[in-house]
C-alpha cells in the first residue's frame, strides 16, 4: 500500500486515500456497509489472496469499483485510483454547473428599502442608490453577482468563492465581505447584505 499511495499522491494532488483491512469472509458485508455510508466514494479492494471471476465479480456487486489481487503491480492501483478521481472532479463539476445562477451582465435589485443597487459594466462597476460608482475586485465582483442573482434567497459561503482555497473557506469569505462593506462606509453608504450564522450571507431585497 505504501508503494501505491506514494506514487499516486505525488501524481495528483487533492484526493484522499484512506485504508482499511477486513477479513476475507466480511469483505462483501463490509463493503455493502461502506457503500452505504458513503455513496459517492470510490472504493479499491486489493486482496493477498488471487481472486478469481466469480469472487472478483461478487465484490464489485456488493460496492468495489475495482478489485486487484497479489499480481496486481502498483501503478495499475493508481491508474484506478485516479481514474476514480477524475470520474469524481468530473461529476463535481457537472453538480456545480447545474446550480449556477444565471448571471447576467448587468444585475438591478431593489433592497428591503426601495433603494436601487446595479452591477453594471459586466459585474465590475457597482451603482449605488445615490449614483455612486464603485470600482470592484475580481473577488468583490463575484461575491456580489452571486449575491445579487439569488436576492433575497441565502447563498452558503462555499458558494461565495470563485474557486476551492486552502484554509478556512468561511473566514475568507467573511473578510471579503467585510471590505465591501467598509468600501461603501468610505461613501456614506450602507451595502444590505446580512450574515447568517453558521450558513452564509443573502443581499436583503427583491431582485427586479
Amino acid at each position: 500500500m505504501d508503494d501505491v499511495v506514494s506514487p499516486g499522491a505525488a501524481a495528483e494532488a487533492g484526493h484522499i486515500i484512506n485504508t482499511m483491512r477486513c477479513p476475507s469472509g466480511h469483505r462483501s458485508l463490509s463493503l455493502n456497509e461502506l457503500r452505504s455510508d458513503y455513496p459517492t466514494a470510490g472504493i479499491v479492494v486489493l486482496t493477498e489472496e488471487m481472486v478469481f471471476g466469480p469472487e472478483r465479480a461478487s465484490l464489485l456487486f456488493a460496492g468495489a469499483d475495482a478489485c486487484f489481487d497479489a499480481s496486481v503491480v502498483p501503478m495499475e492501483v493508481v491508474a484506478s485510483l485516479q481514474a476514480l478521481w477524475r470520474r469524481g472532479y468530473a461529476f463535481g463539476r457537472v453538480s456545480q454547473d447545474r446550480t449556477k445562477p444565471d448571471i447576467a451582465d448587468q444585475l438591478l435589485v431593489c433592497d428591503s428599502n426601495n433603494k436601487r443597487w446595479e452591477l453594471k459594466d459586466d459585474g465590475w462597476l457597482l451603482l449605488t442608490p445615490s449614483g455612486r460608482e464603485i470600482g470592484l475586485t475580481p473577488t468583490e465582483r463575484h461575491l456580489l453577482q452571486v449575491l445579487m442573482a439569488n436576492c433575497p434567497n441565502p447563498v452558503e459561503r462555499k458558494d461565495l468563492v470563485i474557486k476551492s482555497r486552502p484554509g478556512d473557506i468561511g473566514r475568507y469569505v467573511d473578510v471579503q465581505i467585510s471590505r465591501i462593506k467598509q468600501k461603501l462606509i468610505a461613501t456614506g453608504e450602507r451595502l444590505p447584505i446580512r450574515s447568517l450564522r453558521g450558513y452564509g450571507y443573502v443581499f436583503v431585497g427583491n431582485a427586479t
